[in-house]
């Protein structure tokens, strides 16, 4: 895990403003890696304590604030905006706190009305400012609960309640309510700029040359927050042990927008957006995660419930894809723990050819030798995408080493060009502790090896089949191995595996008699061959197409685990 977070954050300079990706286990390992300047004047490193501006990533903690207030029964998520802030006006009536909780409030953007009079982001902007604005207007955008759009707005309120309600600043509640508690002791809101505390030093670039970007701008509620990634591991934490809060008001911050508003239409633009954090499941488990980015700073924050794991990535440039680099340390914590021999294979694939793009997160390298007809060959993992294209695309598409391009861009330039992924094949192998797992199975007495003495029942049990069926399991008698499940006194199901290209790596067929499918003959064939490569010292390789939804379910059920999807760019005249 170590290598692949310094993977992660090898291509910034020690000397510029920095970034961390920590990932952190509950009450058990965390492993990190920083690089650059918190302070670039001063020359003062980034470190796991170093203070960041969380910028949108605070919601979470605006969300919470208001949670404990509701649960104190202080008050009501069904309550009127207008209940707490009367100086809005009565076109504000129909908001709830719950339409500011979940973005569905239609209020108008306050930094576009600031906008408006002139004021830019160098420029002072006070919450009281904000509220004349909002309090100027006589509409919404849209009626609430009818859209989700998200909105700074409705978080900036959702602060000024907390702090009417309770009868404190929102620095004072969130300060004795959350961190404190939880010994948050690098955890603050700022509520003056320059801040009189010391934090990462934010900037951006203009011109090629690193400026102070920093805005002093005071609103809390949709930012503000500012922690260390230290800290956050321990607010991580509380997502499972509710040590504040309680068990309730967890499960609450993770409950999302409804999908259809009261009249049980459907909301427009809808997300999945719970309080304060979006709801996702890419990763194979629910995952709660939020981004932030402001003037100087990128934040992302990400919390696997099953895994009880926290993951940030925290950045003094305000153009740091932080999003990327904490999604790319998720992927490879949940990475299973294939043999070397696999990985290394796939590896070493993808490093031949000439460097087009190179990043922690995905490679693009262009191949003269690639077979005709095939424009790409896409390695799609999750955080470590490798693509191969051909010379004539590359040159096509104007890609070079001196301009380099990230995934979404290329994928673009290639639609643009007419090009479509075709043939999308999933690739599937034995984890290692799987390996042990196989290796001990116990093949039953209806299970054997086939050889050529076999071919009268091989061809008669292949009769039983399509040729559409055979010609896509691929099983061939003439494999080096293959084995055959039998019932009823007749050949029901066999597998077979040859070479894959210059490789230990052994490719898998499996064919099952029409009238025996569904009663595990295919997986008994699986296992057999499994063990068989297994004990000759090679490795089982699995694969089918995407849409093969049978084929998937065999290889899950047969002790496979997903290894990466591989798909093809096929130029028109390649297209079959």
């Amino acid at each position: 895990m170590q290598t692949a977070l310094n993977a992660l954050t090898a291509g910034f300079s020690p000397d510029e403003p920095g970034v961390i990706v920590m990932v952190h286990t509950d009450n058990s390992a965390t492993w990190y890696s920083c690089r650059g300047m918190a302070d670039v004047a001063t020359r003062t490193p980034v470190t796991p304590d170093t203070i960041f501006n969380l910028a949108s990533v605070s919601k979470q903690f605006t969300a919470f604030s208001l949670l404990l207030l509701v649960q104190e029964g202080k008050i009501s998520l069904s309550d009127s905006v207008l209940s707490v802030l009367p100086e809005l006006g009565e076109y504000v009536r129909p908001v709830t706190l719950r339409h500011l909780l979940h973005h569905t409030g239609g209020l108008k953007d306050y930094m576009d009305l600031a906008f408006a009079r002139k004021t830019g982001f160098y420029d002072p902007l006070t919450p009281q400012e904000t509220l004349a604005d909002l309090v100027s207007q006589t509409e919404a955008d849209f009626p609430p609960g009818t859209r989700h759009d998200y909105s700074n707005t409705g978080y900036f309120l959702l602060s000024q309640v907390i702090e009417r309600v309770s009868g404190q600043s929102f620095a004072d509640f969130a300060r004795e309510r959350i961190f404190a508690p939880l010994e948050m002791n690098h955890t603050f809101i700022v509520e003056q700029y320059p801040a009189p505390q010391t934090i990462a030093t934010g900037y951006g670039k203009a011109a090629g040359q690193w400026r102070i970007s920093e805005s002093p701008w005071t609103h809390t509620g949709d930012g503000a927050v500012h922690s260390s990634a230290a800290d956050l591991m321990k607010w991580g934490e509380n997502y499972r042990t509710a040590r504040i809060g309680g068990t309730a008001l967890i499960q609450q911050m993770a409950e999302t927008l409804s999908p259809l508003t009261e009249n049980g239409m459907p909301v427009t633009d809808y997300e999945p957006y719970a309080a304060g954090l979006h709801t996702l499941n890419h990763f194979g488990e629910l995952s709660l995660e939020h981004a932030g980015g402001w003037m100087g700073t990128s934040t992302y924050f990400i919390r696997l419930t099953k895994s009880d794991t926290t993951i940030v990535a925290l950045s003094n440039h305000e153009e740091c894809d932080t999003e990327t680099l904490a999604r790319a340390a998720a992927a490879a914590f949940l990475r299973p723990a294939f043999p070397a021999v696999i990985t290394d294979h796939w590896d070493e694939e993808y490093r031949r050819g000439d460097v087009l793009t190179e990043s922690p997160v995905w490679r693009l390298m262009r191949r003269t030798d690639l077979e005709a007809g095939y424009d790409a060959l896409w390695l799609r993992q999750h955080g470590n995408d490798r693509i191969h294209i051909s010379a004539p695309l590359a040159q096509q598409l104007a890609l070079t080493s001196a301009q380099p391009v990230s995934r979404d861009e290329f994928l673009s330039l290639a639609a643009q060009a007419g090009l479509s992924w075709q043939y999308a094949d999933q690739f599937f192998y034995l984890t290692e502790t799987q390996e042990t797992v196989q290796k001990e199975a116990v093949i039953p007495d209806n299970v054997r090896i086939l050889t050529e003495a076999d071919r009268d029942i091989f061809d008669l049990f292949c009769a039983q089949n399509t040729e559409d069926d055979a010609d896509t399991a691929g099983v061939e008698l003439t494999h080096p191995r293959v084995t055959g499940v039998f019932a009823d006194g007749q050949l029901v199901a066999a597998a077979s595996a040859c070479r894959w290209e210059d490789s230990p790596l052994q490719d898998i067929g499996v064919l099952t008699d029409p009238r025996y499918r569904r009663q595990g003959f295919a997986r008994q064939a699986l296992t057999a061959l499994n063990r068989s490569i297994l004990d000759a010292g090679l490795k089982p390789q699995y694969r089918c197409q995407t849409d093969n939804i049978s084929s998937l379910i065999l290889a899950q059920q047969s002790g496979f685990t997903p290894f990466a999807q591989w798909d093809f760019l096929l130029s028109e005249d390649g297209e079959e």
